[in-house]
């Protein structure tokens, strides 16, 4: 057992992006639906419906309060902050997925964002999507 001061940096091995994640009730597998990196849009600002985040980590052990930053790369503008509580992750070989869905957000301009994964306040990984305009806009 590992002392409660002990930080286990989880190691990301999948960090998806899409429209919505579904947990199914019966087995508790999370399943990712539209998986996309780009949003196109029309005109700026825009707000897009809402999406999900599908992850897989694995060594992790311990207890973790995760919390991810969506922040506009070029400004550091921070667009979103989600923060979910206390999980605790018992066995660093097995893998623990995390899902969650983003509430609609509105980007001010077009441009490359980032998710930054926080575990415990630590940085573990970030994935990028690009927010454009749509050809002729």
């Amino acid at each position: 057992m590992l002392p409660m001061d002990h930080f286990v940096t989880p190691v990301l091995k999948v960090f998806l992006i899409c429209d919505r994640v579904i947990q199914d009730k019966i087995d508790n597998k999370y399943s990712a639906i539209g998986v996309f990196d780009n949003i196109i849009t029309p005109s700026f600002p825009c707000t897009h419906i809402g999406f999900g985040l599908l992850m897989l980590l694995t060594n992790a052990c311990g207890k973790y309060t995760f919390t991810i930053d969506l922040v506009h790369s070029e400004d550091e503008e921070v667009v979103a902050k989600i923060e979910f509580g206390e999980l605790e992750i018992k066995d660093a070989v097995e893998s623990s997925n995390i899902g969650f869905n983003f509430p609609p957000l509105t980007f001010k301009q077009p441009g490359r964002y980032e998710f930054r994964l926080f575990a415990n306040g630590h940085f573990v990984e970030r994935r990028d999507m690009s927010v454009l305009p749509s050809k002729g806009a």
